[in-house]
């Protein structure tokens, strides 16, 4: 799958917070940040690390022992070259969609499986599960959840540690945030999963307690931009209220999307129509999420065209992958300007449309050409073989 990123020309400045900022590389500052990060997730601590990549496998590692086995409802694509690096740590990755229907939940009893790692929203079929009936299956036997939420929006769309996981993982390298700093993802803890005990409940510790408690920080690194220590909370709820504005763009655009003749199937858990509507109105509580995935009826010219108009284009937070396998094009969007979004997409689509019209005219006409063409040939031999007669 190849990605393409699409931006506009206009810089869209920080909040006026961020324009006088001052970097920030206390170990105070950074504790304060994870402790901002781990409220609005629903949780009681959180860790911060470099990578998604280190803070899944650091995670991974210090629940799930030698021989067990990890069942993931994320697919294949998503562990990438890492399944290798558990193996060696004697961790198996099962995957679900291996597996049809409900065999899952045989597994879980069957397979050793230590831990359940369930994705907000499927990268490839952006399909959401009825995240509740997991949870509760998983912890009558007593197996921890994890969930990748990088699609929650810092808990703001959802929340997976109120509903009883054990942990969340957010991948926050996008987000404008935090990307010039060392932070670009989190592990956050929840109070009402299996792993606590009830001594570190009434005790108020928790198992990243410790990763804290051995990690050693650079005092040259930053962590945020913010003015002062008190503004650290305001700055990251502001982030996290952006990704629901990132949803209301995406729910515009999906919706005008699937009342297009061009569009044979579009995907988004805000459609009525979509399988994961049900789950979503159920679970998520500040959008449908920010990204969607749609494809063309069958047909080549279209599908290059559109793809063709993407790569050249340019719009600021609309960054699109085109699986030339499946001949899908998944969008995430990144911006709360629903309406030059929408017209970005009206525009294409308009293009579009009358390239592939003319396109179906000049075919007609050349068909046209070739009947009269074949009739005139047939007229002209039939009235030279009358001649001779």
């Amino acid at each position: 799958m190849r990605a393409i990123t699409i931006s506009n020309h206009t810089n869209q400045t920080f909040s006026e917070i961020n324009k006088i900022a001052q970097s920030i590389s206390t170990t105070e500052y950074l504790l304060e940040v994870e402790k901002q990060v781990a409220i609005l997730e629903g949780g009681v601590n959180a860790v911060a690390k470099k990578t998604f990549r280190s803070a899944r496998f650091s995670l991974i590692k210090n629940i799930v022992s030698s021989g067990g086995n990890v069942l993931s409802f994320q697919s294949k694509q998503a562990w990438g070259n890492d399944e290798i690096i558990y193996k060696r740590k004697g961790i198996t990755i099962i995957y679900t969609e291996d597996y049809s229907g409900d065999d899952w939940e045989n597994n879980l009893n069957d397979k050793n499986i230590s831990l359940v790692y369930v994705p907000t929203i499927h990268q490839e079929t952006l399909s959401i599960q009825d995240y509740g009936y997991i949870i509760e299956k998983a912890h009558k036997i007593n197996i921890p959840v994890v969930f990748d939420n990088t699609h929650g929006g810092l808990g703001y769309i959802y929340s997976p540690l109120k509903d009883g996981a054990d942990f969340v993982l957010t991948d926050i390298s996008s987000s404008e945030l935090f990307q010039k700093h060392f932070i670009h993802s989190f592990i956050i803890e929840g109070l009402n999963g299996i792993v606590h005990s009830n001594k570190d409940k009434i005790l108020g510790t928790s198992l990243l307690d410790k990763q804290k408690s051995n990690r050693i920080l650079n005092n040259k690194w930053t962590y945020l931009l913010t003015e002062r220590e008190d503004f650290i909370g305001k700055t990251i709820k502001k982030e996290a209220v952006k990704k629901g504005d990132y949803s209301r763009t995406a729910n515009y655009v999906s919706r005008w999307l699937n009342n297009q003749e061009e569009i044979m199937e579009i995907t988004y858990a805000g459609l009525k129509a979509s399988e994961s509507h049900v789950h979503a109105e159920l679970y998520f509580k500040g959008g449908y999420g920010n990204i969607f995935k749609f494809s063309l009826w069958d047909n080549e010219y279209s599908y290059s065209l559109l793809r063709g108009f993407f790569r050249s284009g340019k719009f600021k937070g609309v960054h699109i992958e085109v699986n030339t396998a499946t001949k899908e094009f998944f969008v995430e969007i990144e911006t709360e300007n629903y309406t030059s979004v929408l017209q970005y997409f009206q525009k294409v689509f308009t293009i579009l449309k009358q390239n592939v019209e003319f396109r179906q005219n000049l075919i007609k006409e050349n068909n046209l050409k070739r009947v009269f063409d074949y009739e005139l040939k047939q007229l002209l031999t039939t009235d030279s073989s009358r001649r001779k007669n």
